[in-house]
């Protein structure tokens, strides 16, 4: 290989630095351009993965070193070290360091052809007697070579200039670097855009005083509050502790970090250190309340908004929370809204940038400590973090244990994904690095992992804490003791990136599998062929180096700008085929390691262009570039067109919530305790929202339902686009949740609500089963029924077309018998008042319901959607009230799950009704599946007195239980008679930790968790289909059905979100409200929020659809539970045709009537989607002429009505005729 093309061209006044080249092959410069190319050797033999190479191959023979004794006395150690790359002497080759703890650090020289050789002693590098944990290449101060920086445990950072290319000369102090601060990872960039690069350092502490073998800590009182006063009897306050220990509502003793630095660099290398207050501000722009303490492990730079500015992300260890800083413009960072980012890892290590959806938008993966194996999940056991915010709260971001992944949404808030990806848990991780390594255009994941001792092990927590508290210990016992947790070494991790939002595991298919101790780990292109190779620091171990083994076509970028800096901070855009592949040129921000500053593209073999985004916010493009070239650029000195940012488009609803300013309150309450192993909450479901015409003049009002200590709220429509709240003295304080509202109807068609009633909380039997209000006479009184399960969903239909409505009552749950069946009745309205025809014993936890016309005859069907059951359906086919479920019929027997709404459509156009349900998503810790199905077992276990749940997984063929001992031990103390140890929980099925009680458990399973339509077929069987992988990120309860956009399609709107979960789960906040857009033929697309306007961030449970201003367009109400009820009104929709039917005495607005126009089927209903009261008055498109209006009215008549070209809206009268208005 030729390394004399290496170096420094200079084409015009720009600075080309050209790429290392193969075989001789000759480089190209674009004469009068600001870009030089060199073809590439691509191997012809190969295939995706990589291959690590023997040491006495290379040369590179570092190992990390850590004595036992140092590892133990010291647990900071264990976060390792990392490795940097860069071409150190300008000869087109990438060099190599290595970071060392017990052992000095090395520098290898890049000779080519895999050879490497150490010129530590000469280049003067080796940083012997220190604990290195970061390094980093960076042309500091602007001459043209990189420097180095070095950051260590007591040591902070360390600067060596680059003199020779061979040989550096420390300039620590006089760069106003030195301190001896726990340094670990750092990210320089471009933070003021002034031409020379910023350094931010992420610092833990040299060492944890708590995690110290007899640490002594004194408590005292002040105030009433437990305060540290001494830790090893040095006062609290003094200078080298104040605000290190706190106490924590657990009454547990914390201990903070570090804060981290900020150094701004003058233009030659010298830095001063900011004041961290002044830079950093609340997200208000407010000062700080106090200096962050947080156990920083990493940090990284990037232009997340694309504003031009370096924004920042700071992954903190333990208790501590990440922090997330946005770019002012003036280099001040303000702290993302809570909003914007929902929720965080808690053991923070490492985070990676990278657009994986390719939608141009930067996304971001932080890696945990999460196992991928059933048995180490229960045997590692982290503790709960005590000052985590509260996963019910909107404005919190709780912590999670595990991996997350967080998708931009276009507007720089986030939704987090990980579990839906499949890259929630990579083992004990500690840096991911996104890089397409089977170069098909989508960047994949790698992860390096393992620990020296598992700190997480709890059967060996517990058997260490049992001696320490038998008998005073000697500070040597205890070290013996802490030497016996096991190691963790685990193979490292490889995610390949499916395309579609989700990974596969290809750890041991890319040979990316190595089994070890794997911390720091970089990116670099060692052997010029244009793929990147990675490189890693093994702790006790050979350092990894794994060549890169890719064969397919690749584009290699980099870049060299006028300033300081080789474009740091700069994106690169490929652009093939319409499809846009984003990355970034960045400096250090890797997990205590750094990048060689260029980038790799997977291509087509086939023309492409290039596009720069610079950070001074000039754009520069190169067009029809070739494929299997490396690209060297350098930012013109003229300033071409600058990027601008694409127009908003007009929001399809506006947010008129001031209209009603309504919110929701529910009393807390207490689930786990009454059932420890109870999954979800089930106390927090509403509320239930509808559309009434209350007063009966011709406007709808709308109704949502109360929580515990709160009262049904009725706003009552001013005919002028406003409403007022009623003031009737009926709508007083319940101490139960009121689930849904319905109108009824007496035989003298007075209207009336009926209320449903949960005991949920109460348990009482005592309550009724729903409250009547009527509103005329200004008096409630209560419905009884003999029902042993909660209130649910309600809905009414004409069964036997005698004009009035019977009733569907669902159970919801048993209270305290989770997941016991409960009954549901039909009951039916006659002189006498009401009364039950029909009971489901053991129907099931019915949380959706409505009748539709499936079959298009005059009688409707029953729809039920249900947790740990399926979408059931029944019929009526005599003329009694007696139900034949036809759920197999339909081919629905199979589709269990956690199903919480149901609604009907004509979604292809075809005449027959369709249902649309929505379930639990796929963003959950199981995808439960036909052939790995969700299990529960439950029953009255051990004679308790109590239902117990246990859920359980197919592991290996078996089912395990899923929850931990800790938990299972506390609800069912007889069980230790079977398991003993967490170890031991991890291992056992559940028929092994019930014994002869497993013979007394029932069973439940579900198999489908995502939300989906089902077209009703030709064959009679419902074909299922999922809808677009947004509505899968979480759970979706509400759900109406509805033409928004009026152009005669039906569009879709999902009520999203569950934070109730148990404290061992994550809740579920990655929905904000979903508009899905029909396309035909029963297709959807989503509409982002930018398109919809809406933005809805809490917990949403029932959504509702109404002109209520009468405008021709549906306006939408959405309910959220303790949180705002938000109203849209539809101000962009193209105006349709309003539809009133005049129905019977008792059923006036002709509830079960089927109405088509425009070649769509629309059915009038009275409940559906999740405890919903819709408008009774439909809209129908009119971009083309309707004509003729087809009803099938509830007794099973059929009409036909012409409906003048003039008409905005039209009533239709049984006997035939039609009035309209203009």
């Amino acid at each position: 290989m030729n390394r004399s093309l290496g170096g420094h061209l200079r084409c015009c006044v720009f600075a080309i630095l050209l790429v290392g080249v193969n075989d001789g092959l000759a480089a190209e410069r674009n004469q009068g351009k600001s870009w030089a190319t060199t073809k590439l050797s691509v191997p012809r033999v190969g295939a995706p993965g990589f291959k690590r190479l023997k040491s006495a191959a290379t040369g590179i023979d570092f190992q990390n070193l850590l004595g036992n004794e140092r590892s133990i006395r010291n647990r900071n150690l264990l976060s390792g070290s990392g490795v940097a790359a860069g071409d150190i002497d300008n000869d087109g080759w990438c060099d190599l360091y290595f970071c060392g703890l017990d052992n000095e650090n090395k520098l290898y020289r890049n000779l080519g052809g895999w050879k490497f050789v150490d010129i530590t002693n000469e280049a003067k590098v080796g940083c012997a007697g220190q604990d290195s944990t970061a390094a980093a290449f960076a042309d500091v101060d602007g001459d043209g070579d990189l420097d180095l920086l070095v950051n260590s445990l007591g040591g902070g950072t360390r600067l060596f200039r680059n003199d020779t290319g061979l040989s550096f000369t420390e300039v620590t102090k006089k760069a106003g670097l030195g301190s001896s601060a726990g340094s670990m990872s750092m990210t320089l960039a471009d933070i003021e855009n002034d031409g020379d690069l910023d350094l931010y350092v992420a610092n833990f502490h040299p060492t944890t005083i708590k995690d110290s073998p007899n640490t002594r800590i004194r408590i005292r009182m002040v105030n009433n509050r437990p305060t540290v006063a001494s830790v090893n009897g040095v006062d609290a306050n003094s200078p080298e502790l104040k605000g290190r220990f706190e106490i924590s509502e657990n009454r547990n003793v914390l201990e903070y970090g570090e804060p981290d630095f900020l150094f701004i660099n003058d233009g030659s290398g010298n830095f001063s250190k900011t004041d961290y207050l002044k830079r950093f501000l609340d997200e208000n722009a407010n000062e700080l309340e106090a200096l962050p303490l947080g156990w920083g492990l990493a940090a990284r730079f990037t232009d997340v908004n694309r504003d031009g500015f370096q924004d920042l992300y700071v992954c903190n260890d333990l208790f501590t929370p990440d922090r997330f800083w946005i770019n002012d413009g003036t280099g001040r960072f303000k702290a993302i809204p809570k909003l914007a980012l929902r929720n965080t890892s808690t053991f923070s290590m490492g985070v990676d940038f990278s657009d994986i959806d390719r939608d141009g938008d930067w996304d971001f993966f932080v890696v945990d400590m999460l196992s991928r194996d059933h048995d180490m999940r229960h045997l590692q056991v982290s503790e709960l973090i005590d000052t985590n915010e509260p996963q019910s709260l909107l404005l919190s971001r709780p912590q999670f244990s595990r991996n997350t992944l967080q998708v931009n949404r276009g507007d720089n808030t986030f939704a987090e994904i990980a579990q839906y990806s499949n890259v929630e848990a990579s083992e004990w991780s500690w840096g991911p690095i996104f890089l397409d390594v089977d170069l098909d255009g989508n960047e994949d994941i790698l992860v390096t992992n393992g620990q020296l001792r598992d700190f997480q092990n709890a059967d060996m927590t517990a058997q260490i804490d049992a001696e320490k508290n038998a008998k005073g210990l000697t500070q040597s016992q205890i070290l013996k003791l802490m030497s016996r947790f096991p190691d963790l070494r685990t193979p490292n991790v490889a995610f390949r990136n499916n395309g579609d939002g989700t990974f596969a595991d290809f750890s041991e298919a890319w040979g990316f599998d190595q089994p070890g101790i794997s911390q720091g780990m970089a990116l670099a292109d060692l052997d010029n062929d244009g793929d990147m190779d990675v490189v890693m620091n093994n702790l006790l171990e050979t350092a990894g180096v794994y060549q890169n083994q890719a064969n397919t076509p690749r584009v290699l970028v980099r870049l060299a700008k006028r300033a300081l800096h080789s474009g740091i901070g700069a994106s690169i855009v490929i652009t093939q085929n319409g499809v846009e592949q984003r990355q970034e040129i960045i400096c250090a921000g890797r997990y205590l390691s750094s990048d060689q500053t260029a980038r790799m593209f997977g291509v087509l073999d086939e023309p492409l262009d290039i596009t720069i985004a610079w950070p001074s916010g000039v754009t520069q493009k190169i067009e029809r570039a070739n494929p299997n070239h490396a690209y060297t650029i350098s930012e013109p000195a003229t300033n071409p067109a600058r990027i601008t940012s694409k127009p908003s488009p007009i929001p399809l609803f506006s947010d008129v919530s001031d209209l009603i300013a309504h919110k929701h309150m529910d009393r807390p309450f207490e689930d786990f305790r009454r059932q420890l192993l109870i999954p979800i909450k089930y106390s927090q479901p509403g509320p239930g929202v509808g559309w009434i015409d209350l007063n009966s003049d011709g406007w709808d009002d709308l109704l949502i339902g109360n929580g515990a200590g709160g009262r049904l709220a009725v706003f009552l429509n001013q005919k002028n686009g406003t409403f007022e709240p009623s003031r009737s003295k009926i709508l007083l304080r319940t101490n139960w949740d009121q689930t849904m509202a319905l109108p009824v109807y007496n035989i003298d068609g007075q209207n009336s609500l009926l209320v449903g009633v949960s005991n949920y909380e109460s348990g009482s039997t005592q309550l009724p089963v729903a409250a009547l209000y009527d509103f005329k006479k200004q008096k409630t009184s209560a419905f009884r029924l003999e029902l042993d399960g909660s209130t649910g969903a309600m809905c009414q239909a004409d069964l036997n077309g005698d004009g009035t409505l019977e009733m569907f009552i669902g159970g919801r749950i048993v209270p305290g018998h989770y997941p016991n069946p409960p009954d549901s009745v039909l009951v039916t309205r006659d002189n006498k008042g009401m009364r039950t025809v029909h009971r489901w014993e053991g129907l099931g936890m019915v949380q959706g319901a409505l009748f539709s016309n499936l079959y298009g005859d005059h009688r409707p069907e029953l729809i039920v959607a249900q947790h740990w059951g399926g979408i059931r359906v029944f019929t009526w086919e005599g003329n009694g009230f007696s139900p034949t479920e036809i759920t197999t019929r339909l081919g629905l027997e199979k589709m269990t799950g956690w199903w919480n709404g149901v609604a009907t459509g004509d979604f292809n156009k075809d005449g027959k009704i369709d249902l649309i349900a929505t379930n639990w998503g796929l963003n959950w810790r199981t995808k439960p599946s036909s052939s790995n199905p969700n299990r529960i077992y439950y029953g009255d276990l051990f004679g308790s007195g109590q239902t117990t749940p246990i859920e359980a997984n197919l592991i290996e063929g078996k089912w395990k239980p899923a929850r931990r001992l800790g938990i299972v031990r506390a609800a069912l103390p007889p069980i230790t008679e079977f398991v003993s140890t967490f170890e031991e929980m991890g291992q056992v099925t559940v028929m092994d930790a019930l014994g002869e009680e497993f013979e007394r458990a029932k069973v439940l399973e579900a198999q489908e968790f995502r939300s989906g339509i089902f077209l009703n077929s030709s064959t009679g069987k419902m074909q299922f289909t999922p809808l677009p992988e947004e509505a899968q990120w979480s759970p979706s309860f509400g759900v109406v059905v509805e033409d928004f956009n009026g152009d005669g399609e039906l569009d879709l709107f999902l009520a999203q979100n569950f934070f109730g979960t148990n404290p061992e789960y994550s809740r579920c906040d990655s929905g904000r409200g979903l508009l899905l857009i029909g396309t035909g033929g029963g297709k959807f697309q989503t509409a982002d929020a930018r398109e919809s306007g809406i933005y809805i961030y809490g917990e949403q449970r029932a959504c509702a659809v109404s002109d209520f201003n009468q405008d021709g367009r549906m306006d939408l109400v959405v309910g959220q539970n303790s949180e705002a009820t938000k109203l849209y009104l539809n101000k962009q929709g193209t105006p349709g045709l309003r539809v009133k039917l005049n129905g019977s005495i008792q059923n006036p607005d002709a509830i079960g009537s089927i109405v088509t126009a425009s070649n769509l089927t629309r059915e009038i209903q009275s409940g559906s989607g999740y405890w919903t009261h819709n408008s009774t008055r439909l809209v129908f498109s009119q971009e083309k002429p309707i004509g003729d209006i087809h009803v099938t009215w509830p007794s099973g008549k059929r009409m036909s009505y012409s409906v003048p070209p003039n008409a905005r809206s039209v009533q239709l009268n049984r006997d035939g005729t039609l009035q309209h208005t203009k």
